[in-house]
């Protein structure tokens, strides 16, 4: 008993240690990554801003014969907002033809950076939205196992370096395990908890078996294996599916969460894309209170 008692501390340990040293990291990557998305949106002028500096030319071209050079600012009917005056500051060493180039340079220069920022931030974001869903993989695992699955797509893809651990060729040939519900009518309902367990429960899906998801929420996919000869799944089963979605999900402990669901032939991996993302078309939706008790009885390990 003493044996028993000691060996399952020594995994407990192993297993809290090994998730705090991975939930760190991401912790660290998130922090990085946000700071950045925050610097992008403050280092570009807002739409407004890039907008006056155009007016502004227009207004100064439309009032050449008024401007004389050498003044500091020309007050002026602003005809973009009701001929109200607005006063425009000049470069004293430019002709008014010149200060109007000049706006319009301000002008191209603050909409051509906005467009560079706006695209590094559209992919500082979609890393963002990757590591949300290895933070939450990090959170759904259940042994030491899933732990090193996430540690390994760490490093292929460079959060990790690989100086800083090395993949045993044990570890490379180790069998992906998918965790596995029955449902009440006996359908097989797959659970992958991490990424890598994604690709590979998308890998071994027919055509016509059920992809489950969130809605724009960090969680597993799920699958329902549906049988050849009868495409048909039974209600029970899909909301047994749903739950399950739910529940392994980052949403798990609120209210009224979306799930889509389709048939797997639906739903791609775009090329280049990082691990565990997908789109997916012809989807319906509904939406549950994840309850841990509506999940299938059964459970074991594939």
């Amino acid at each position: 008993m003493i044996d028993l008692y000691f060996g399952y501390q020594v995994f407990s340990d192993n297993f809290s240690r090994h998730k705090n040293y991975l939930s760190g990291i991401i912790k660290k990557e998130l922090k990085k990554q946000n700071t950045q998305l925050s610097q992008h949106l403050k280092n570009f002028d807002s739409e407004e801003k890039q907008e006056k500096y155009r007016q502004y030319a227009d207004i100064i071209m439309a009032n050449l014969y008024k401007i004389t050079q050498g003044i500091e600012y020309a007050e002026i009917e602003n005809f973009f907002d009701e001929n109200k005056i607005i006063k425009i500051y000049l470069d004293k060493m430019l002709s008014p033809n010149a200060n109007a180039q000049k706006y319009y340079k301000l002008y191209n220069k603050a909409k051509n950076a906005a467009m560079h920022s706006q695209k590094l931030a559209e992919k500082i974001k979609q890393e963002v939205d990757y590591l949300e869903t290895i933070r939450e993989s990090i959170n759904l695992a259940e042994n030491l196992s899933d732990l090193k699955e996430i540690e390994q797509e760490l490093i292929s893809q460079n959060i990790i370096k690989s100086n800083n651990y090395q993949v045993s060729k044990k570890e490379k040939k180790e069998k992906i395990k998918l965790t596995e519900f029955i449902s009440s009518d006996g359908f097989n309902i797959l659970v992958g908890k991490n990424n890598r367990q994604n690709e590979f429960l998308l890998k071994i899906a027919d055509p016509e078996d059920i992809w489950l998801h969130t809605l724009n929420i960090p969680g597993s996919h799920v699958l329902i294996k549906v049988p050849q000869n009868n495409n048909e799944v039974p209600e029970t089963t899909l909301h047994e599916a749903v739950y399950t979605a739910a529940y392994y999900s980052q949403a798990k402990e609120s209210s009224n969460v979306p799930v889509v669901f389709t048939r797997k032939k639906f739903v791609k991996k775009p090329s280049g894309s990082k691990p565990g993302f997908v789109i997916f078309t012809h989807e319906k939706t509904l939406v549950v209170n994840p309850d841990k008790d509506k999940l299938p009885d059964l459970k074991k390990e594939n």
